[in-house]
């Protein structure tokens, strides 16, 4: 009987053997750990989304439109040389404070004193030939029975008239070399100095009045509807949005200009972030009363349709709503949500219909 011939297997199959039986070990190893962290991942409960919230309220809702303006001060006075001559002293600077009647410039009167000099003068000797014609009538020197008419003859030969219209004209000119504001105000523009001819400056300075201001604006022909009298304007400075100063509209230029612009002047208060001259931000309102109001941003766009999210208890309630008409802070709904329902405004944007949300303490970022 023949013995079974027994191969033994070469030693390359064995290593490949043990390197196959290795690998199926760590692939089961791999398998069972990843089905572990699905299992885990799948039992980790899920986290809200914090939102904050507010109140849908019934109460005025303000129409806006919104244009650029410049400040105007209320009053300004040009101040120009009435007569030649040179600067002596300049008594203000630009920026001061002055009253009515105040001098701020004064200019070399030598020659005008001068001349009121010889206007007395001339007077007096206009009043002794006077005396001598009267004489001629009365030689008493009694002038009380002489006519009227005759006294008036006797001013009249004597220069009398003249000798007083001369000595009101040389004070006259004398007072102009003071220069005084005719307002009270404040000083700009100005470039005048001493020693220098009043020929070598278009004007003096100018004088503005900053107790009450004035922005001028122009609306298109089309919004001419919102430029009534006294209706409300928002003005706000471009480098401080944040300042905010109420006044009326109280001019309207009706008049298209050739660029369809309407030239509208609202008055305002005095504020001390206001200057004339300054550009600003200007908003004209309309009141609309017991409107259904929330903020603009509780209003998102989904399916190209306007949707808000109401609060209910923790779960966030997609709503389609009617929008009437917003401004940049709050929106006017005609339908949609009622009053005293709390509305997400911030933190809408990523979450769903019933996604599970929480109110924030604070503000979100």
């Amino acid at each position: 009987m023949k013995k079974p011939i027994i191969r033994r297997k070469s030693p390359l199959i064995q290593l490949a053997i043990l390197l196959f039986l290795v690998n199926l070990n760590t692939s089961c190893k791999r398998t069972t750990t990843e089905g572990e962290t699905s299992e885990k991942g799948a039992s980790t409960s899920p986290t809200p989304v914090y939102v904050t919230t507010a109140l849908v309220a019934i109460k005025p809702f303000y129409k806006e439109l919104w244009s650029n303006g410049r400040v105007e001060a209320g009053s300004t006075a040009q101040i120009l040389f009435d007569q030649p001559g040179m600067v002596k002293e300049v008594m203000v600077r630009n920026g001061q404070e002055v009253t009515k009647g105040q001098v701020i410039v004064k200019l070399d009167d030598t020659v005008e004193r001068i001349a009121l000099l010889k206007a007395q003068n001339a007077l007096e000797r206009a009043k002794v030939e006077m005396a001598d014609i009267l004489l001629g009538y009365n030689s008493s020197g009694d002038t009380a029975n002489i006519p009227v008419a005759v006294k008036k003859t006797a001013s009249i030969r004597s220069g009398l008239y003249d000798s007083q219209l001369a000595l009101k004209e040389a004070l006259f000119h004398l007072s102009k070399t003071e220069i005084k504001s005719p307002i009270s105000g404040r000083i700009v523009d100005m470039e005048v100095q001493p020693n220098n001819p009043t020929s070598a400056y278009k004007l003096v300075c100018k004088v503005i009045d900053e107790t009450s201001l004035r922005v001028r604006f122009g609306i298109m022909e089309t919004e001419l509807e919102w430029a009534q009298p006294d209706a409300e304007v928002q003005v706000s400075p471009l480098s401080l949005p944040q300042v905010k100063v109420f006044g009326k509209i109280i001019e309207v230029n009706r008049l298209v200009d050739n660029s369809g612009m309407v030239s509208v002047v609202a008055s305002i208060p005095q504020n001390p972030y206001l200057i004339p001259g300054m550009n600003v931000k200007l908003c004209i309102r309309k009141m609309i009363s017991n409107a259904l109001v929330l903020p603009v941003d509780a209003i998102t766009r989904r399916q190209n349709r306007d949707v808000v999210f109401v609060m209910s208890d923790s779960l966030a309630i997609w709503r389609y709503v009617t929008v009437g008409g917003r401004n940049t802070t709050e929106a006017v709904i005609l339908d949609g949500v009622k009053p005293g329902e709390r509305v997400i405004v911030s933190g809408n944007a990523t979450i769903g219909h019933e996604a599970w949300v929480k109110e924030s303490e604070r503000p979100l970022e």
